[in-house]
């Protein structure tokens, strides 16, 4: 073994071990996981409870919680927080270990030691360390999307086969590794144009994909009538179609204002590490063109398209883009190499500029990151609005925790067998406080939860701010009573007084 490979080998596992104990220091222990994460658990606990496919779930694809159950099974215990906290840390898992597929897809373009750079990048992107916090099934998809292009650029003759199974489970854990499935594919023809040989062992590619996805793809349609794959797509694209023809949706205005917003995330996406170098990169990409930057380039449009969809449907969250932070990565190191050609001691500079990089997640995972005391505070909140209030107003997305507190009222439990105990109820279509409370009152509102949180409705705020203002509440919690950090009140309607 050369000292190259002794190296490497020795700093991806430092920066493997360095970004697991940093996102141990991050841990929400004790914390339940909330919103999409809570409906993974629900499945894969129902999993291994039934030995089988639950009904009931409307959820595109369930590879994640597939996988999730048998853990669930064998942990076997009587405390619901031990399993969101096992899902929490399979997900960190398979977000630390594809810093190794980073390492080997940056190789194909730089040497070892801005491919470290590359494995250091993604290892400390603040925002993938926050999302394999949450337990969601990001971790995975992305560790397998890049496994899965690392081995479709190997010269191994066997490689591409291991690559077309692999797609074959990401897309399984999310139906956008379809698309992935197709930007290879369009790069196997046009690289193999010209050799019938190639061309023919397509099909054994295609049929590996197929034995993978078509087992759970039956049992899903059995299920619940759909595969969760084509029928997805199909489905969606029969939607917009139908929405343009009735004239609900124009559909250039939809593309044009989904671009807009595309751009806008893509822009956040960036921050606070990528921003410095990618943009660079791109520039800097596009000399010496060859084969594989033609995948790459092909492969980020494609996967792009459901990127596009779902800023053009105005679901405004950065995770859409977290599939092509490994690209991203490339990018930045193709910048990076270009800057230390320019530099004295090259090799200073590439550990600065990796300290920098731990050093500026750090800080910024302290902004994004909800704090342990910050999120406990929440909880104590949670439980007190679950053993008694009946209907509260959304505080999203601290108003998650109250679910989980109801599930653990009552565990072990199926999710058929459960109800929700608190109606959660939305406020955003109002502009007045008595509006809200008075149309809600039919649904079950019984109490406000109130924070300091500054993107509440301007009524809510005044209520923290003038409480005295309004006689038909009565204040029943109030968490700097309990020398808390952070402000949230409870107030209980008094409606023999506001319907006078």
């Amino acid at each position: 073994m050369n000292d190259k490979i002794k190296n490497s080998i020795i700093l991806i596992a430092i920066i493997i071990v360095s970004s697991l104990l940093l996102r141990l220091y991050f841990f929400p222990f004790g914390i339940p996981v909330t919103h999409d994460a809570l409906i993974y658990f629900w499945y894969a606990n129902d999993i291994s409870i039934l030995e089988r496919l639950p009904e009931g779930y409307t959820f595109g694809n369930n590879g994640w919680p597939v996988f999730l159950s048998p853990f669930f099974t064998i942990l076997n215990s009587n405390n619901m927080i031990s399993y969101m906290e096992l899902q929490r840390t399979i997900s960190i898992i398979f977000s630390v270990l594809t810093v190794i597929p980073v390492y080997f897809l940056c190789k194909r373009f730089v040497n070892y030691k801005f491919a470290i750079i590359g494995a250091a990048i993604f290892a400390f992107e603040p925002r993938l360390i926050q999302d394999s916090l949450s337990g969601l099934n990001s971790s995975m998809y992305i560790a397998l999307g890049t496994s899965a292009l690392v081995l479709f650029f190997s010269s191994n003759k066997y490689a591409r086969y291991y690559s077309f199974a692999i797609m074959g489970f990401a897309s399984l854990i999310r139906s956008e590794g379809l698309f992935l499935f197709f930007a290879l594919s369009i790069m196997y023809f046009f690289h193999y144009r010209k050799n019938k040989n190639e061309i023919i062992k397509y099909a054994i590619l295609l049929l590996i994909f197929v034995i993978v996805i078509t087992p759970m793809a039956i049992l899903k349609t059995q299920n619940n009538e759909s595969d969760g794959l084509s029928s997805r797509i199909v489905g969606t694209t029969s939607q917009i179609i139908d929405d343009n023809s009735t004239g609900k949706v124009n559909i250039f205005d939809y593309l044009f204002n989904g671009s807009i917003t595309f751009v806008k995330f893509l822009g956040w996406d960036l921050l606070p590490i990528f921003i410095f170098f990618a943009p660079i990169g791109i520039f800097l990409f596009f000399r010496k063109w060859n084969y594989e930057k033609t995948t790459i380039i092909v492969t980020s449009i494609i996967i792009s398209i459901p990127i596009l969809y779902a800023y053009s449907a105005q679901a405004l969250d950065t995770k859409y883009f977290y599939p092509l932070y490994p690209i991203f990565c490339i990018l930045s190191v193709i910048a990076i190499k270009k800057f230390s050609e320019h530099i004295s001691r090259p090799n200073f500079f590439i550990i600065i500029i990796i300290i920098g990089i731990f050093v500026l997640s750090f800080i910024f995972l302290n902004i994004i990151v909800k704090d342990s005391e910050y999120q406990k505070e929440y909880l104590v909140v949670a439980q007190y609005v679950t053993d008694n209030t009946r209907g509260i107003n959304g505080y999203d997305p601290e108003d998650g925790l109250v679910r989980g507190m109801e599930i653990n009222e009552k565990w072990p439990i199926l999710k058929s067998s459960f109800s929700n105990k608190i109606m959660i109820i939305n406020n955003v279509e109002f502009n007045s406080l008595k509006d809200f409370i008075i149309y809600e009152n039919h649904n079950g509102l019984t109490h406000l939860v109130i924070d300091e949180n500054k993107n509440r409705a301007p009524f809510l705020k005044d209520v923290y701010l003038n409480e005295d203002n309004y006689p038909y509440l009565m204040k029943v919690f109030d968490t700097k009573d309990l020398g808390y950090k952070h402000g949230v009140k409870i107030f209980k309607i008094d409606y023999s007084i506001i319907n006078k």
